[in-house]
């Protein structure tokens, strides 16, 4: 960005200087041709010469000194005035162009968010890959695409919780694992999830682990932490040491990551509500309540 703005700065220099060239030249010809009028023509003559050849750029009126002194005194106070104010029309211009580059350097690096396919919408009813937590027929689903590293994530969760009780029946909650490579114990915690979703207690490690995340995130050894919650919540310990290496939970992680890809995902937590994404700037209490509401509003108006 700065690269650009420098070149944009320096061409835009560069052509200040090249109309301050061509002005000089402009003015020196004009002297010249007005000097040599001068000498054939006489003062009159010379001056309804000029007249002609500028009868499209003014007007004069009554009453105008028109004597060749008179004009070259004009041009050279015009031209004074000119130099007066490029500078602020040049500081202008080069802040507008600035400012459209940035624009649209922003608008190409935004992540890109596409809605969910037809071929990718959750049925009414729970599958086994699929964390609902809520009336599963609800008329909105909030999907979220979250880390359990993410401390915005940890944060979501509580607001989440507030969600289902404001909706009550009318919303439910959809959860995607989408580890992100910079956090050194996120797969492995959503591994952890999986396997004790494969014992019906998904959401029970879910909460354990975003109300634990300061103690395991920066634990040297997270299993241990990880086996302590799974015996805390009730699991069978053996079956969930296999179950976090075994091929399962390995494929519903893999699974939730590559539609997050193939949606444009790249943060979290990352939110759709009934399939539309929420723009970054709305995910924030205010924000998600509005777009529950309008959804709501929308089902309310088609009938559903």
């Amino acid at each position: 960005m700065r690269l650009r703005i420098a070149f944009l700065l320096s061409l835009s220099l560069y052509y200040v200087q090249l109309i301050n060239v061509h002005l000089l030249l402009l003015s020196a010809s004009i002297r010249a041709r007005l000097a040599g009028a001068s000498r054939r023509l006489g003062d009159s003559r010379a001056n309804l010469l000029l007249l002609r050849v500028h009868s499209c750029s003014f007007v004069v009126g009554p009453g105008t000194d028109l004597t060749i002194p008179s004009l070259r005194r004009n041009f050279s106070l015009s031209r004074q005035s000119m130099k007066r104010y490029l500078p602020f029309v040049i500081v202008t211009g080069v802040a507008l162009v600035a400012l459209g580059s940035g624009t649209m350097l922003y608008r190409a690096k935004r992540p890109q968010l596409m809605s969910i396919p037809a071929n990718k919408v959750l049925s009414g009813k729970s599958n086994e890959s699929i964390h609902i937590r809520g009336n599963p027929d609800a008329p909105v689903t909030l999907e979220e695409f979250a880390d359990f590293q993410c401390p915005p994530c940890s944060n979501f969760a509580g607001f989440g919780e507030e969600l289902l009780k404001q909706y009550d029946s009318r919303l439910r909650i959809v959860f995607r694992n989408f580890p992100l490579p910079g956090h050194e114990h996120a797969r492995e915690a959503a591994l952890a999830a999986e396997a004790a979703g494969l014992q019906g207690r998904f959401w029970d490690m879910h909460d354990v682990l975003y109300r634990e995340q300061a103690v395991w995130s920066n634990a040297p050894n997270a299993r241990e932490l990880f086996e302590s919650y799974a015996g805390t919540i009730g699991l069978n310990l053996d079956q969930f040491r296999k179950d976090m290496d075994g091929e399962k939970a390995t494929e519903r992680v893999d699974s939730d990551h590559a539609l997050g890809d193939s949606l444009g995902v790249k943060l979290t937590p990352t939110l759709f509500i009934n399939n539309h994404p929420v723009d970054p700037k709305d995910k924030n209490p205010e924000g998600v309540r509005a777009a529950i509401d309008a959804a709501l509003a929308g089902k309310s108006k088609s009938g559903a």
